[in-house]
């Protein structure tokens, strides 16, 4: 530490005055037996008496008030054992505090999560608030959440923080800085402050942002080791496990397959590794964990070392019904809508249909079913569909001229209300108003052409048009039926017709679809962080305990956020989702390049110059006070 005037602290010289004075005194005297004495009453010897310390205490208190004198002059003292925030010439500040709840926050370090040295840290950063300051928190897992709005009251500022517990989410820190800038914008204070708390373990550079941003946990950014459980999948005769680690926590691991708390399968460890098991295994009560690692290598996530095996119903399978003569890229065996899939949902698997199913059952594996231009529906496929959709599927069809060559007999509901009709007239462009959740990438279409469209009559209420053409007919539509979604585009995704399948756009609505079935999905694992559509008055519980439904949009929404199974009851009927880490989030260390600038960021404004002449006159005035009390105490007459 380092004092502004420490040429007070001579003061501090004071002290050994009482001290040497009565080292001087003290002596031995010689005792000389003089016979004569013992004629003579006894008295006691006070000069002898005089010479050791009569109190103690007394001495220390006012040696302790003399290096509280001496501190006094020479404070404001500079300690880096607690941080506050520098004022630019005192005045209020708005400070945005970016706290990093991801997965990786869960790391240990002396026994001691990085999340909780972040919290801490933010609390201390709150004592040094005062009147007129406003302090916000914005969350970075993702998705980055503001989980308090600048505001002055900076008691509830703190009882915010009391809400961030331990998650598994990936890391979306440049997302919450950003999020943290747009709060602060708007705010009177001139002197705003975004200070991270983070172990900066992220794949993209922080923005640059018109706030001073500050790094003040250095320590945080340190390398650390860990192996976590992503997945643990049942399929036939056997569990596919899939792990992510570092090198040095590898070492010397097994995979442990237990039923109950018994071990029943080990083998080594692997990225991917399976396990043999019997079929008629029961699924329930399964869990795949990691051994300890050996030697002196400590894993410092232990909390991802165990995961729930799935049942082969909770993988995220898309449909498809394309045929590639008419969906087909022309330099491609494949179809646009494959080659856009594999960009947007690189782990989700892709199941073609030829045909159409007559049955629901044939769906129920399904998390989503895309149909690129269908001549019409035999009743019993649309019967199929109706039932996949009620129970949370969504469907996207995309209707071309296939339904001017519809055979008899064939329908198009659920799909679409009405008989739908063919139109080979070119028509161009879209209106940019009505982009909807397309945004500015609506802009793309602007000048589409296409060679023909299909019409629709007029479809039913709650019915809702997300795009338009430029002469105001529907392009894109979406319809809810009861738990699912059906979404329609008037166009195919034929190239021949238009390119409407090969702007940015398009891949805007199938993120979209994606998104939907996500939510949607009754079974599909998805990641942490990733909400769950469920019926008003749903009970789920996980791995934390119950999880709390919030109603946003007309939706009841939950959001899982840790990793493993959750039981959803509703109604008497129970059904079980789960939540999957990422690799990333478990084995990503800070970049060189981020711990740097944390190094020269921490040096700034969080920093801290903390003024403790208020604490050290405090204990001055408490140490009069009890002197005051002891010579009180002495001056009130003695029981006889």
């Amino acid at each position: 530490m380092t004092f502004l005037a420490p040429l007070a602290l001579l003061a501090l010289g004071l002290l050994l005055g009482p001290l040497v004075a009565h080292a001087l005194r003290r002596g031995r005297s010689r005792t000389i037996a003089f016979p004569a004495t013992r004629f003579v009453p006894k008295h006691q010897a006070t000069t002898k008496e005089r010479r050791r310390l009569q109190d103690q205490w007394l001495l220390a208190i006012r040696i302790l008030s003399l290096v509280c004198l001496a501190l006094l002059g020479a404070t404001p003292l500079a300690s880096c054992s607690r941080l506050s925030l520098e004022r630019d010439r005192g005045a209020s500040v708005a400070v945005l505090l970016v706290i990093d709840d991801s997965g990786s926050m869960q790391v240990e370090d002396d026994g001691v999560t990085r999340q909780e040295r972040a919290l801490d840290a933010a609390r201390e950063l709150l004592v040094g608030t005062r009147s007129g300051d406003a302090v916000g928190i914005a969350l970075a897992g993702r998705p980055a959440r503001l989980l308090l709005p600048p505001t002055t009251d900076l008691g509830r500022a703190k009882g915010a923080l009391s809400e961030v517990g331990p998650t598994d989410r990936p890391t979306d820190l440049s997302a919450a800085v950003l999020l943290a800038q747009d709060a602060l914008a708007s705010l009177p204070q001139t002197d705003k402050q975004i200070v991270i708390l983070s172990d900066q373990a992220t794949p993209r550079p922080l923005p640059t942002t018109a706030s001073v941003q500050s790094i003040p946990l250095v320590e945080l950014a340190r390398p650390f080791e860990n192996c976590a459980l992503l997945r643990a999948a049942r399929e036939p005769g056997q569990v596919r496990a899939e792990v992510a680690c570092t090198p040095a926590a590898a070492q010397g691991r097994k995979i442990e397959l237990l039923a109950g708390d018994s071990v029943i399968r080990a083998t080594d460890l692997a990225e991917t590794a399976v396990l043999p098991l019997a079929d008629d295994a029961k699924a329930q009560g399964l869990r795949v964990r990691l051994s300890a690692p050996l030697g002196s290598t400590r894993d410092q996530a232990p909390s991802d070392d165990a995961i729930d095996v799935e049942p082969r119903s909770s993988s995220f399978v898309i449909g498809l019904c394309a045929d590639a003569k008419r969906s087909g890229l022309p330099t491609s065996g494949s179809t646009v809508i494959k080659v856009a899939l594999d960009a947007l949902a690189p782990d989700s698997s892709v199941d073609p249909v030829t045909v159409l199913p007559d049955h629901a059952a044939e769906l129920e594996h399904l998390a989503v079913l895309l149909i690129d231009d269908p001549p019409g529906l035999t009743p019993e496929a649309s019967s199929a569909l109706e039932t996949f959709v009620k129970g949370g599927g969504v469907v996207l069809t995309m209707l071309g001229a296939e339904v001017a060559a519809a055979p008899l007999g064939s329908v198009f509901a659920p799909l679409v209300v009405g008989a739908p009709a063919y139109s080979n007239e070119v028509y161009r462009g879209v209106d940019i108003e009505s982009a909807g959740p397309f945004g500015q990438l609506a802009g793309g279409w602007s000048d589409l052409e296409a060679s023909g469209r299909v019409a629709l009559p007029e479809q039913p209420t709650g019915t809702r048009v997300l795009l338009r053409f430029a002469d105001g007919q529907p392009l894109v539509l979406e319809r809810p039926l009861e738990r699912g979604l059906f979404i329609t585009t008037l166009l195919p995704s034929s190239v021949a017709v238009s390119d409407f399948a090969l702007r940015p756009a398009f891949l805007a609505l199938l993120d979209r679809v994606l998104y939907e079935a996500r939510l949607r999905g009754s079974s599909a694992a998805t990641e942490v962080g990733q909400p769950w559509e469920v019926p008003e008055g749903t009970l789920v519980t996980g791995p934390g305990g119950r999880l709390p439904a919030t109603l946003e949009d007309g939706r009841w929404l939950v959001t899982p956020d840790r990793a493993g199974k959750y039981s959803l009851r509703v109604q008497g009927k129970e059904t079980a989702r789960f939540a999957l880490r990422t690799a990333e989030e478990a084995t990503l260390q800070p970049s060189p390049r981020a711990t740097t600038d944390a190094r020269a960021k921490a040096s700034g404004r969080t920093r801290q110059k903390t003024d403790i002449s208020r604490e050290v006159a405090l204990a001055l005035l408490l140490l009069l006070l009890v002197e005051l009390g002891m010579r009180v105490q002495r001056s009130l007459p003695r029981a006889a």
